[in-house]
């Protein structure tokens, strides 16, 4: 299956934070962060320290990761009450079917612009500070 591209609506209601909470409003969505590798990881935490979090707790900014890959054991008792403990949401894929589609780069973060529900732009950011600065423009620091 190809990757989700520019133009087409990005559905985003099957993931669930750490918290088991749903994805309250989608129409609020602006911006997706889509981390697959621990170096993407590595670069949005990093990033999101920087910026103020009322972004990603409004739902404007989201932040994805797929842990399908994560032997479910571990994601239940290790992984997933580890996530709790960050101050904003981390929306996650338990079966890989909603970020199947999500584009990957190798060592990048996935940002996706979002308007309406549909994709306007989609980029990868490989820095730290190229990802913060964009970060900044929609939450501030």
């Amino acid at each position: 299956m190809p990757p989700i591209a520019v133009g087409e609506v990005l559905n985003v209601t099957a993931l669930e934070n750490q918290h088991g909470d749903a994805f309250e409003d989608p129409a609020t969505l602006e911006l997706l962060l889509y981390v697959n590798g621990m170096t993407a990881k590595e670069i949005a935490r990093a990033s999101i320290e920087k910026i103020d979090v009322q972004c990603l707790t409004a739902g404007r900014v989201a932040y994805v990761a797929d842990i399908s890959g994560m032997p479910i054991i571990i994601s239940h008792l290790v992984a997933v009450p580890r996530l709790r403990d960050y101050p904003y949401p981390i929306w996650l894929d338990y079966d890989g079917a909603s970020t199947e589609r999500l584009p990957v780069k190798e060592g990048s973060v996935s940002v996706i612009d979002i308007e309406q529900g549909g994709i306007t732009k989609i980029e990868f950011i490989a820095e730290e500070s190229i990802l913060t600065e964009r970060l900044s423009r929609h939450c501030g620091q």
